[in-house]
This record gives C-alpha cells, sequence and structure tokens, in this order.
C-alpha cells in the first residue's frame, strides 16, 4: 500500500460517481436523494485537509459534469469548494466519528447546493429559492448528513492504514 491513499481516493470518488447515477436513486425519498460524492469529497477534506478536499473535489465533481453532461466545470467548481472548506474544519476540530462528520456534510451540501443553485439560477436554469431550499437543499443536507458516519469509518480507517505504511517507510 505504498501510495494507496494517491489511487484509492480517485478509485474510491469514481466508484462513488458511478453508484450515485446508478443505484443511488434507488434510495431516493421525494425526488430528494443522498449525494455520497458530496459526502465523500467532504469526508476526505475533513481527515486530509483542505489541499486534499479541493483536489478531491475538483476530481470527483469533474467526473460527475462528465457523467450528467450538463455544464462542464459547474460541479467542479461547487464540489471543490465543499471539500476546501471541509479541509478547514479538520486543522480545528477533534474528528470524533459521529458528530463532526454530520455536522460538516450538512454544512457543505447547504454551502455547495446553495452555490450550485445560484449558478444555475444565472443561467436561467433553477427553480425559486424558497421552494429549492424547502424541497431540495434541506432535505439533501439531511440525508448527507445521516449518510456521512457510514462512510467515515472506513475512509478513516484507510487513512490510519496510509499513514501506518508512511510512517513505516520513514
Amino acid at each position: 500500500m505504498k501510495h494507496a491513499r494517491f489511487w484509492v481516493l480517485p478509485l474510491a470518488l469514481l466508484v462513488a460517481v458511478v453508484l450515485q447515477s446508478t443505484v443511488i436513486p434507488y434510495f431516493a425519498i421525494d425526488w430528494v436523494k443522498p449525494d455520497i460524492t458530496l459526502v465523500l469529497i467532504v469526508l476526505v477534506g475533513l481527515l486530509y485537509g483542505p489541499v486534499q478536499g479541493a483536489a478531491g473535489g475538483l476530481f470527483g465533481g469533474l467526473l460527475e459534469d462528465l457523467f450528467t453532461g450538463r455544464f462542464i466545470g459547474l460541479f467542479g467548481l461547487t464540489r471543490m469548494l465543499a471539500g476546501y472548506l471541509a479541509g478547514l474544519v479538520e486543522r480545528r476540530v477533534y474528528k470524533e466519528p459521529f458528530l463532526v462528520p454530520m455536522a460538516t456534510s450538512f454544512v457543505a451540501t447547504v454551502v455547495s447546493e446553495t452555490l450550485l443553485f445560484l449558478i444555475l439560477k444565472l443561467f436561467g436554469a433553477a427553480p425559486g429559492f424558497g421552494r429549492s431550499f424547502v424541497h431540495i437543499i434541506g432535505p439533501a443536507a439531511i440525508y448527507n448528513a445521516i449518510v456521512a458516519p457510514v462512510l467515515y469509518r472506513p475512509l478513516r480507517r484507510l487513512k490510519t492504514e496510509t499513514d501506518k505504511g508512511t510512517a513505516a517507510r520513514a
């Protein structure tokens, strides 16, 4: 696992994007589904810091853009910001395995989806903000907050294992 962090995280993001567009729609509740790609990006930022969070966000967001085919760069921008902001939290809080990932995912979803809404509004491709917040952004933030602890444990375990391997080589 010499360079596991460098190939496992992009692979995990690719799998998340594929699952997001194939399996996750079956978990929708009133048109709202968890955004596991966004949650994974937020958790990468939370565990690895702002640079890796932003890089993971840009990579994962561009993958999402390629899968959706509309507004190339839009998800790249919003996900990069979410990963970076989550990475800023990394240095300031103890990352206990329940509340911090939930709260960070909740806030990052609200910020990312609001920015996404504002950009789409500029292009005339978004409904009213109140309706979007009540029916999409708010419920998605809650859904992502619930999913975050489930994804956090294996990602934290991966970080621990890769950090052990790095320390053993030093």
